[in-house]
């Protein structure tokens, strides 16, 4: 997330952080999500029922897109890729 918010902000307002920034960013979040499961852990759960997961098409009309991004400070080079399925379904 910290990288991506950061080419984000490059994009849309010309402003970039040092990695070194952007490291401790992802370690203080890093933190805090360790902290909440903490947390977490030392609370009663509730019940949950396990679902079977599986992956399904979108809905007719529906576009699902996976998105990531990669930086090499040294090249000065930036990466992109996506998969994208639309969902339409063969009537006969």
């Amino acid at each position: 997330w910290v990288l991506w918010n950061n080419r984000n902000n490059k994009v849309w307002n010309d402003t970039i952080e040092e990695g070194r920034c952007l490291g401790m960013k992802a370690w203080h979040l890093w933190q805090e999500w360790k902290s909440v499961q903490q947390h977490k852990h030392n609370t009663p759960a509730p019940v949950q029922q396990q679902q079977p997961l599986f992956w399904q098409k979108p809905m007719e009309g529906w576009y699902k897109c996976n998105v990531d991004a990669g930086f090499h400070q040294d090249l000065n080079k930036t990466s992109a890729g996506w998969v994208e399925k639309r969902g339409l379904y063969l009537k006969q």
